[in-house]
């Protein structure tokens, strides 16, 4: 098979998020082009083998990009060569000290001051917007998300505008600015997903993270929350968090035992969290308290006493799981706060176990 035919191939298995099938195409794609001695189209090829490998093997992918990002061939096309430091930089994000993403970002900015493309640095704000996602820090994210989208153009190496209006939306979510989530979801939905799975399910994930801050019963939240989960993609964590969170909040207790006796998802902190304030969750349940969401706001003070007919046993033993995912999610704090300079991770435990005295205290514990 041809090069055009192969990568034309990959493409579409890429963007319906055949990220396995999208590799091996890319993969045979990049083959044809060194056959033939065509650097431009190997580089183009390997590195969207590397996109779609980093999807399910970090460790495949990560010394591609490394060839791709030190490419100084003038046959290269350098979008392609400047996009494989945008992956290495997004794959710092999760792995690396802040210090160490913040060297690379500057390494980038310079990089394109070199070659003359500076406008392509729009996505190197979108990418600092990431890391202040991670570290807690939502209008700082906020403030970075608007400034690369303002600088966004409809063309590569720019991310897509789902990929701009996703992660805009989720630092307002973050910074508890409810309008900026409502106008930012509104101009994700202006545009729609465009055909791309991955944006869909940003946009999925956006409409969720909106509905959760309306003033909506905890009831509406369940049928989106199933939809998303029913159709999810693999490597949106965030996102698969997201519909847990909203499943939890709106009570639907039997689709998470379902859930979570098929797959624990354990051993992060953003799952150790969830884990523990889904059984916080329940625990408000069994006293007969109303429902909260954990992640937007204070916790209103519990009352003097349960409700009349509270289950105050099934509260305590809820409540003692939550303390033991919480003490699990206490060790990925100290080491999160520090990768990433940050005391958010520490302040949100420390808040959780406040909240979870208090209910300890309206259930006899």
């Amino acid at each position: 098979m041809d090069y055009d035919r192969l990568f034309q191939l990959g493409d579409a298995a890429y963007r319906s998020a055949r990220v396995r099938e999208a590799a091996a195409l890319f993969a045979q794609a990049a083959d044809v082009a060194e056959a033939g001695g065509d650097v431009r189209r190997r580089v183009k090829a390997r590195f969207w083998q590397a996109e779609c490998l980093d999807f399910f093997d970090r460790d495949q992918a990560t010394p591609l990009l490394l060839e791709l990002a030190a490419c100084r061939d003038p046959a290269a096309d350098p979008a392609h060569v400047y996009k494989a430091n945008e992956s290495l930089i997004n794959a710092a994000i999760s792995a690396k000290p802040a210090a160490t993403t913040r060297r690379l970002l500057a390494g980038a900015r310079a990089y394109l001051d070199g070659i003359g493309h500076r406008p392509w640095a729009a996505n190197l704000d979108y990418l600092e917007a990431t890391l202040e996602i991670a570290r807690g820090d939502g209008p700082a994210a906020l403030r970075l998300s608007a400034a690369g989208w303002a600088a966004w153009q409809d063309d590569f190496p720019w991310y897509t505008a789902g990929g701009y209006l996703g992660t805009a939306c989720e630092a307002a979510f973050l910074a508890g600015d409810r309008a900026a989530l409502g106008q930012w979801c509104a101009r994700f939905e202006a545009r729609g997903a465009e055909g791309r799975t991955f944006d869909q399910v940003r946009l999925d994930c956006a409409r969720l993270w909106r509905a959760r801050c309306q003033p909506v019963g905890p009831g509406a939240l369940i049928d989106p929350a199933r939809a998303f989960w029913r159709d999810r993609v693999a490597g949106f964590p965030a996102a698969e968090i997201n519909a847990l969170r909203a499943l939890a909040i709106g009570g639907d207790w039997a689709s998470l035992d379902d859930i979570f006796g098929r797959d624990p998802m354990d051993g992060t902190f953003a799952v150790l969290l969830l884990r523990g304030d889904e059984r916080l969750c329940r625990a408000r349940a069994a006293l007969g308290l109303p429902a909260c969401d954990d992640e937007l706001a204070a916790a209103p003070d519990p009352p003097d006493a349960p409700a009349p007919g509270a289950d105050r046993p099934a509260a305590r033993r809820w409540l003692t799981e939550a303390a033991a995912f919480y003490q699990r999610a206490e060790g990925w704090a100290a080491a999160r706060d520090q990768r990433l300079e940050t005391t958010w991770y520490g302040t949100t435990i420390a808040g959780r176990f406040e909240r979870l005295a208090g209910l300890r205290a309206l259930a006899g514990a």
